[in-house]
């Protein structure tokens, strides 16, 4: 079996997160009982959350100019088992940020780009060709296509934040990671507020009848339902006591890259990334939060076989 390398192309940001006892509402001012800095961003969550899966992981990402310390985030990255000499830098503008207010084990978050948005050059192909690549919505739209005409052996693609992708781009998702909201966005329809899994299968269908490999959707705690052109399934997730869910989908992001570079079949994949999710979410933060493949195989007996929709 064939271990291929995974290299995310992503965001990098410094995370601002703020624990409150409970959201404000609109207009109110609420006091933090802690406030933590910590690195954070997509691209730079799924890599940590791919290398401690087990992967061999590559992030080509973008830093600011203005970083008072640049070389520390590097170093972080570097100590969590991720290969960093594809992270630039990007002149005139600051690192990313990310404003985070946690409560209940929920979050709310606003993300300043800066560096994840600009990109002089498209990334090398010669480091995206033949490995399990993944790219999200916190970089330009542009370098997402760049990476799917690299010709990685397989392209995930995680829409987040919700936001349309171009046809070329989706027809080579393998597959194409989104939550409920940013399913709607991604196939143009309107799913505003809750809807049922037999919804969220119905526009999933759509996109597989659309030419779309495979669709991944994550449910949070009710787990994700997942399909290709063979057939749709249902995988729960274990009932786990929430601490804090802020990185979660990028756990499952991450795992799921991981697994599928480690040649598992996309049943296997996506119940080892909800396993990870779900451990992921009963400690705060994210990078330390994430478990190690240890960690998730002995925790695989509490996810259940995934079901046929």
């Amino acid at each position: 079996m064939v271990r291929r390398r995974v290299v995310v192309v992503g965001s990098i940001n410094r995370d601002v997160v703020a624990e409150v006892d409970r959201m404000p509402v609109p207009g109110e001012t609420v006091l933090a009982r802690r406030v933590r800095h910590n690195l954070g961003g997509k691209g730079s969550n799924q890599a940590v959350a791919a290398a401690r899966a087990g992967a061999p992981v590559s992030l080509i990402a973008r830093l600011g100019e203005r970083d008072a310390a640049p070389d520390r985030l590097r170093e972080a990255l570097r100590a969590a088992g991720v290969d960093v000499t594809g992270i630039g830098t990007a002149a005139g503008v600051e690192t990313g940020t990310a404003f985070v207010t946690t409560a209940a084990g929920r979050n709310q978050i606003v993300v300043d780009p800066a560096a994840n948005l600009v990109w002089a050059e498209p990334p090398p192909a010669d480091l995206i060709r033949g490995t399990v690549a993944v790219c999200q919505a916190e970089i330009p739209m542009w370098v997402n296509e760049a990476v799917g005409a690299a010709g990685p052996a397989r392209l995930v693609v995680n829409a987040a934040p919700a936001t349309p992708i171009p046809e070329s781009l989706l027809l080579h998702c393998d597959p194409l990671v989104v939550n409920e909201h940013e399913l709607g966005v991604v196939a143009d329809t309107d799913v505003a507020g809750q809807i049922s899994p037999a919804e969220t299968a119905t526009i999933a269908q759509r996109l597989i009848d659309r030419g779309l490999p495979g669709v991944v959707v994550t449910l949070g705690a009710a787990g994700a339902i997942y399909g290709t052109a063979t057939g749709l399934f249902r995988q729960a997730a274990p009932d786990v006591p929430v601490v804090d869910s802020t990185g979660a989908g990028d756990a499952f992001v991450g795992s799921l890259a991981a697994r599928l570079a480690a040649g598992a079949s996309s049943a296997d994949a996506v119940r080892w990334a909800v396993a990870a999710a779900s451990l992921s979410v009963g400690h705060p933060g994210t990078h330390a939060a994430y478990p190690t493949a240890a960690e998730v195989d002995r925790f695989l007996d509490r996810a259940p076989a995934a079901v046929p929709l």
